[in-house]
């Protein structure tokens, strides 16, 4: 059974929408590490890990432009592990990690993304030695004030690599330091992953994590490389 359209390859098996419905707390609740400015910046859905959100535990501060910023950061994370949640071997993983990042390094050469950070997804508690999903962070460029051309590149990537659904955190303008977290379905037939609108926040890091990009597995070219922010 194969299901698809003119954004991504037909190769992929959904999930039902029972099991849609099933996964999106854990899509929802998922602990997402972003490297910035040396470090792992750890990030969650503020009632997951019993966070009230507030300006000390804003992302603004280390994935936004603090009080810089005039418009609306919005950064999408892709992951090319594992399509659709079927387990494959690390080979294979580690060969579509490559060619994520070097894809998406020609799109910010492009202009198409304005920074692109090495992520993981990690386990809330245990950290990267329980569980370690390498990925990329995109923030979104803009044209002519939108960054929908932009979002509509990193859906295509997500797709191509057969994910069902990518992490949009945005910042917004004029809020104080809010961000939030959404899950948008990159496919159709998956509306039962969505979420809108979570409040987001920095937490604590769990028990471990990777020492650096290349230890978790995203191949960066250099430790604290990160493109569009040298």
């Amino acid at each position: 059974h194969r299901r698809g359209d003119a954004l991504g390859d037909r190769r992929w098996r959904l999930p039902s929408r029972s099991d849609a419905e099933r996964l999106r707390p854990l899509w929802r609740d998922a602990t997402l590490g972003v490297w910035s400015g040396g470090e792992w910046v750890v990030l969650q859905h503020a009632a997951a890990c019993g966070e009230t959100p507030h300006l000390e535990n804003s992302p603004e501060w280390r994935l936004g432009r603090g009080g810089a910023r005039t418009t609306t950061t919005r950064v999408v994370v892709v992951t090319a592990h594992n399509p659709m949640g079927a387990p494959r071997d690390a080979a294979a993983n580690d060969a579509a990690t490559r060619t994520l990042l070097n894809e998406a390094r020609a799109l910010h050469e492009d202009g198409v993304f304005e920074d692109v950070r090495p992520c993981v997804s990690v386990d809330a508690v245990g950290g990267a030695a329980a569980w370690c999903e390498p990925g990329l962070a995109l923030t979104l460029a803009e044209t002519n004030g939108s960054n929908e051309q932009a979002f509509v590149a990193a859906a295509r990537l997500a797709r191509s690599h057969g994910q069902a659904a990518v992490y949009e955190l945005t910042g917004t303008r004029g809020t104080s330091g809010k961000w939030t977290l959404a899950v948008t379905p990159v496919f159709p037939g998956l509306d039962g992953l969505a979420v809108l609108d979570a409040p987001l926040v920095v937490r604590q890091p769990p028990r471990s994590m990777p020492t650096d990009p290349r230890e978790a597995g995203c191949f960066w070219d250099g430790e604290t490389a990160v493109l569009g922010l040298q």
